[in-house]
């Protein structure tokens, strides 16, 4: 091929070939973890709030929301020690506080979370609501942080698909782990026909328009910085394109034919909460592994570096 037809991407050096950076260690269980870790907050931050605009007839929900962040930090603490392959590390990283490492950040945030709403299930099962509602405030402030750190962990990397749009990653973390908390809290309050239910599932929906748009203009931005081909193709473009649709799509159109068609939340609305509930959790899984791809793309990261180096 002559250097007159040459496109912009076979002009780029490549290493022969070989990728410029090494993929991340990253795997399943950081996935699941970081799914498991937003729905806990975000079943904290839900139940908080209800519980301070004292919505009626929700007592049982809230009590269910407050054990599921308990179980999620403890899930998301033994999650994390499987990732590092020893519990020696785990402890190690708990001896020293580093504000410049997002893996340090997030093991303390997590921690905090847990404490708290152990504290917080223990003093609603005794009956002290003011010290429930203390307790479960200074927990959901470690949960907001547990929706949006994530997106800091991996766009620390230099991970061309993590790194292209940081902000937008965030924002897609978020709004999943809060659709999914509203999801999870959603079947609860059905099956216990508590009249809650109806607001988690508006709520389910905002984050649901909140995640699509970011996805969405996240997408654009992969596209402009030349690192869109993982999720673009086979097999992580299919699937994400999945998760949009059964886990984001999909949920909306079935939860509102169930309030069109029905006065109280009902089957409809428990399988659109339990497509959310899979849909966040393949999207995480997806961007964990199309980043992966991208790290082995030697096209992929020096197109990257050289759309930063000319947007700065």
């Amino acid at each position: 091929m002559s250097a007159m037809t040459k496109s912009p991407v076979d002009s780029i050096p490549t290493y022969y070939g070989r990728p410029a950076v090494r993929p991340s260690l990253y795997g399943w269980t950081v996935a699941l973890y970081i799914f498991i870790g937003g729905v806990a907050a975000a079943a904290q931050i839900l139940a908080t709030a209800a519980d301070l605009l004292s919505a009626a007839n929700s007592a049982g929900v809230l009590l269910a929301a407050r054990a599921i962040a308990l179980a999620g930090a403890v899930a998301g603490g033994i999650l994390l020690i499987i990732d590092l392959h020893t519990k020696q590390r785990f402890f190690n990283m708990l001896r020293i506080f580093r504000p410049t490492s997002p893996m340090s950040i997030g093991t303390y945030v997590l921690m905090t979370f847990g404490f708290w709403s152990l504290a917080a299930l223990i003093v609603q099962l005794i009956g002290l609501h003011i010290l429930t509602l203390i307790f479960a405030c200074i927990a959901s402030l470690a949960a907001w942080f547990m929706t949006v750190y994530p997106a800091a962990l991996l766009s620390a990397t230099s991970t061309p698909l993590w790194a292209a749009a940081p902000r937008l990653l965030a924002v897609r973390f978020a709004g999943s782990a809060f659709a999914s908390g509203a999801a999870t809290l959603c079947i609860i309050a059905i099956a216990l026909g508590a009249p809650i239910a109806r607001p988690l599932i508006d709520f389910a929906i905002l984050a649901l328009v909140v995640e699509l748009i970011a996805s969405f203009a996240a997408q654009r931005m992969y596209q402009a910085s030349g690192v869109a081909g993982p999720l673009s193709e086979r097999p992580w473009g299919l699937l994400h394109l999945v998760a949009q649709i059964g886990g984001g799509l999909l949920p909306i159109a079935l939860y509102i034919a169930d309030a069109v068609t029905s006065p109280n939340p009902g089957a409809l609305s428990i399988v659109a909460s339990v497509l959310v509930l899979g849909g966040s959790l393949l999207m995480r899984e997806v961007m964990f592994l199309a980043g992966n791809e991208s790290a082995r793309r030697p096209h992929d990261y020096l197109t990257f570096t050289r759309t930063a180096e000319g947007a700065a």
